[in-house]
């Protein structure tokens, strides 16, 4: 490359920079089963608290979208587009039509996502999210809620479990490059996707986590050098591994992680690949075998058709629950409602994380760990020091977006180290940068 061409590329890397969040989307995504997390990017201004002056630096927006995804014909296709013309922005759900190119051949497919759209489909898992037809549906059905105008240098980034990297190639080819939808009020809009990442979902987890505890110190055993005192992550510099628990809705991943810091002090994350394992069962199927030991065990004072969800999180979490003002003791039926994930988990443990040997630190993640983190810590789960187990984010609120948050650390780091800079380079080259 000519020196003239070099800073040509240097200014355009520039330009690009400073446009994360506005001229350039960057948006991460976590596709759960029948919910996707979202991080986006923006740029906002604010004062520096030590200067004064305002600057202008990059956040994330992060939404929570519950979805299912399912095709129309062309019937329901013009019913739903009618219904939500009169709904107008109270819709919960989103209608488009996306055309693909089959044998040279235009074939338009008519999709629905959203809460309306979850009633009606299947529940995939694993590795049948990641098809044409699926993942991209529902990728840019959630691109459209956040960009309703379309977006023309996107770059995105989308979680898959650790065991599934192999899918790292087809969701690139089916969320790279232009798409165009036909919106339910006959708008095209168009999206270019001129990046796209991908990374293994524990390790968004990690991520947040190590991002988190970095200033803190927290109680260690021997195994972290902490001699049964405080310990400090930023006096961390040799490698650790991390045992990550993921628990999601209907779906847990267990999965090691080694990580260690960098001559920057930035923390680095890779993979164990032959550690990692999961299983189809998560807090959804924990809530409604509690459902049914409750109404089993106890008819009189669960005999409503629903319970509500924070009775049961109660449960759960402490083995009882105000029911009608009154305390009830309901720690059988916590007990029995927890007997098939603790089974899972400990079989993960142990065949995946060898009962935990050379690990120094669990970490849990996912929506799921917030109200099984008690269980967890009273040796309810898996036989080990109390002490080492910690949730992703100390905010028990927010531990459902710790995967997508970590990965938007990654996502930035991956972004300015590998997708800017080819995107500036071929900017240049095609003689369009400004």
């Amino acid at each position: 490359m000519k020196k003239n061409q070099q800073t040509a590329v240097a200014e355009e890397l520039q330009r690009l920079r400073s446009q994360i969040g506005d001229g350039v989307g960057a948006v991460v995504i976590d596709p759960g089963n029948y919910d996707v997390k979202v991080a986006k990017a923006v740029i906002v201004s604010a004062k520096n608290s030590k200067t004064g002056k305002q600057e202008m630096r990059l956040e994330w927006e992060r939404y929570h979208f519950r979805h299912g995804v399912v095709t129309l014909n062309d019937t329901e296709y013009d019913v739903e587009c009618h219904r939500l013309k009169q709904q107008g922005m109270r819709a919960e759900s989103l209608v488009f039509q996306k055309v693909y190119k089959e044998d040279g051949v235009r074939v338009p497919i008519n999709y629905m996502i959203g809460q309306r759209a979850r009633e009606r489909a299947q529940n995939k898992k694993g590795a049948s999210k990641y098809i044409q037809g699926y993942l991209d549906a529902l990728i840019y059905g959630v691109l459209l809620k956040l960009y309703p105008d379309g977006h023309d240098c996107l770059i995105v980034s989308v979680g898959h479990p650790a065991h599934l990297w192999q899918y790292a190639s087809q969701i690139v080819n089916v969320v790279g490059g232009r798409h165009t939808l036909k919106t339910h009020d006959g708008r095209e809009v168009k999206f270019n996707t001129v990046g796209v990442t991908t990374w293994d979902e524990p390790n968004g987890g990690s991520a947040w986590f190590l991002n988190g505890t970095s200033q803190e110190a927290f109680f260690a055993p021997d195994a972290m050098g902490g001699n049964g005192g405080k310990f400090n992550f930023n006096d961390l510099s040799a490698a650790l591994r991390i045992g990550v628990f993921d628990i999601g809705g209907t779906y847990t991943t267990v999965q090691a992680v080694e990580v260690e810091r960098d001559h920057n002090r930035q923390w680095m994350i890779e993979t164990t690949v032959d550690s990692s394992g999961d299983v189809d069962y998560g807090l959804n199927d924990v809530m409604e075998a509690l459902k049914t030991e409750l109404r089993t065990r106890h008819k009189d004072a669960f005999r409503s058709k629903d319970i509500p969800d924070h009775v049961l999180q109660d449960i759960i979490m402490t083995g009882s629950a105000v029911v009608r003002g009154n305390t009830f003791d309901a720690g059988l039926a916590r007990e029995e409602a927890l007997y098939t994930i603790k089974s899972h988990l400990l079989g993960l443990f142990e065949d995946r994380l060898q009962n935990g040997l050379g690990i120094s630190l669990f970490v849990l993640t996912g929506g799921g760990s917030a109200v099984l983190h008690a269980a967890f810590k009273s040796g309810d789960i898996i036989p080990v020091d109390p002490n080492v187990i910690v949730l992703a984010d100390r905010n028990i609120k927010d531990i459902r977006y710790a995967n997508v948050s970590g990965a938007a650390l990654i996502c930035i780091q991956q972004i300015e180290m590998e997708t800017l800079p080819k995107l500036a380079v071929a900017l240049v080259r095609a003689g369009k940068s400004s």
